[in-house]
């Protein structure tokens, strides 16, 4: 098994599909897999209620402490950030900002729901989101050195579909469906668009739409009835 960095790394070395061996560098997953999943990792306790809350927040408790230290080594390893493609910090700055609002909002309401641990699972989110605002400074620092690209080249890429994602087809094969089901969607968008309003485009119409929401104090209510109805669906 090959050695990986914080979230996923690409293999230093790998065999091209005609046999011969090639260096391909050291490929990081970038900035966003340590935020991303501290934040996945926790959130799938709190709403998956595959056993008894009490247990979930002890396991929950555990890894929000963890996340001070995996947001250190996540600088650590990302160094001066040369060889990070911009993009990939932008969406970084995105996922770290909007985490902060789970760990002063969402965990300590569920650690309210026991008693026992909530002391303790409140001090552990606070540090969690001190963590998250020193990254966020960190990648803001970072943004003007990345100029690395993402790009693979064709064939590693080819090769990552099927190592990496089981697929077969190839890079062509891809872009040939993607670009028929993007065409059908968009052809469907504005069918219902016209539909609903004629005058009225579909972007605008999906704005409209995501100004239909509670406010934020009845959010976690109506996540929960939400979530409720799906399971009962």
């Amino acid at each position: 098994m090959r050695k990986r960095s914080i979230g996923t790394s690409w293999p230093a070395c790998w065999r091209s599909p005609s046999g011969s061996r090639k260096k391909c560098g050291s490929w990081s997953a970038g900035p966003t897999p340590p935020p991303e999943s501290a934040l996945f990792s926790v959130f799938i306790l709190l709403v998956r209620e595959f056993a008894p809350l009490p247990d979930r927040l002890a396991s929950a408790l555990s890894r929000t402490r963890a996340v001070p230290r995996l947001l250190a080594q996540a600088r650590e390893c990302l160094g001066n950030g040369e060889d990070v493609p911009a993009p990939w910090v932008e969406l970084a700055r995105e996922v770290t900002q909007g985490g902060l609002e789970f760990w002063r909002g969402m965990v300590p309401e569920f650690a309210r729901q026991v008693p026992s641990l909530e002391r303790e699972l409140v001090t552990a989110a606070r540090a969690a989101e001190q963590a998250f605002t020193d990254y966020l400074a960190f990648l803001q620092a970072l943004a003007p050195r990345a100029h690395g690209s993402f790009a693979l080249g064709r064939e590693l890429f080819d090769y990552l579909l099927v190592t990496e994602h089981g697929l077969t087809q190839d890079s062509g094969e891809l872009h040939t469906v993607g670009t028929r089901t993007i065409d059908e969607t968009l052809r469907q968008l504005e069918e219902v668009a016209r539909a609903i309003d004629p005058k009225t485009p579909w972007p605008e119409l999906v704005a409209r739409l995501k100004e239909d929401h509670p406010p934020a104090r009845e959010v976690m209510a109506a996540y929960r009835k939400e979530m409720a109805r799906a399971r009962d669906f």
